[in-house]
């Protein structure tokens, strides 16, 4: 059996598991794509493209099969007004995560943006869900 990972030249197209794998290691472990192309021998530029091919797989099909207890609008009239205001088709807040960034060269966004708990600068990204 050939090695699958010396097919074309180098590269080789990855199983639905290993790209679901890869999607939920790039959001979990925050790995530049270059890393994951060299991680599971299929190139940045695929790696990429797989990310982007489960990421809209996942808002497609298992965004909504959530099973949610109350109604859209009642999930909609629980956020505070200044939230609606600013993002008027969100529903929910799935997850929060720290996304790491490079030291600012401005002492005052350094002091707001360093973490002593995670020991770098990072800001926070809230992935959620919208209205359809």
């Amino acid at each position: 059996m050939p090695d699958r990972r010396r097919s074309n030249e180098g590269y080789r197209k990855l199983d639905f598991e290993e790209c679901v794998l890869m999607f939920l290691t790039r959001l979990w472990r925050k790995e530049p794509f270059k890393e994951l192309g060299f991680q599971y021998g299929c190139g940045e530029e695929t790696a990429r493209r797989y990310f982007d091919e489960i990421l809209a797989l996942f808002h497609k099909t298992l965004v909504h099969r959530l099973v949610f207890l109350r109604s859209p609008e009642d999930v909609r009239n629980m956020n505070p007004s200044h939230v609606q205001e600013a993002f008027p088709d969100l529903l929910f807040i799935l997850d929060a995560t720290n996304w790491q960034q490079q030291k600012p060269e401005n002492f005052v966004e350094n002091r707001l943006t360093y973490s002593a708990y995670k020991h770098y600068n990072s800001f926070q990204v809230l992935f959620g869900t919208c209205a359809a």
